[in-house]
């Protein structure tokens, strides 16, 4: 699969193997962005996460001036509705949108599932690589805040 690379470079998916990585190509789908094009509203319900290969992505939050944030090559997006309970309505809270020609990978939650599922030690990896990110995330929003929350 072509996409190997781009996985293995992605933060949730580093240290995997290479047949796991092989296992992750095998369920991602392509997407080809245009400039402008919506990718999903908040409000959507949430069914997939991205990765992009090539391009920038805008997030933004409905009702605020400025944008959360742009996102580039190898960075995810989309994915907290994955780690959500399952038997909450997973709904997005932002909107992405390509900022310009942008290949990404989409990822449907129900097939990363699956395969977690059925690969446990990729399991593993996933939910510690997962918490270390969020970790990571937290503890710099506690600094800006001036608020220790660790």
């Amino acid at each position: 699969m072509e996409y190997q690379e781009t996985l293995k470079r992605v933060q949730f998916f580093r240290g995997a193997s290479a047949e796991d990585i092989e296992a992750l190509a095998a369920i991602v789908e392509p997407q080809e962005l245009i400039g402008g094009q919506c990718i999903f509203k908040s409000g959507d319900a949430a069914d997939a996460m991205f990765i992009i290969v090539m391009g920038t992505v805008e997030i933004t939050v409905p009702g605020k001036q400025a944008r959360f944030g742009t996102l580039g090559s190898d960075q995810m997006f989309g994915l907290v509705p994955f780690f959500q309970d399952e038997l909450d309505e997973r709904r997005r809270v932002t909107t992405a949108t390509a900022h310009e020609i942008t290949r990404a990978l989409r990822i449907p939650f129900d097939r990363l599932t699956r395969l977690l599922r059925e690969r446990p030690a990729l399991a593993l990896l996933v939910y510690r690589n997962a918490c270390a990110s969020f970790t990571r995330h937290l503890v710099q929003l506690s600094a800006e805040l001036e608020h220790p929350y660790l």
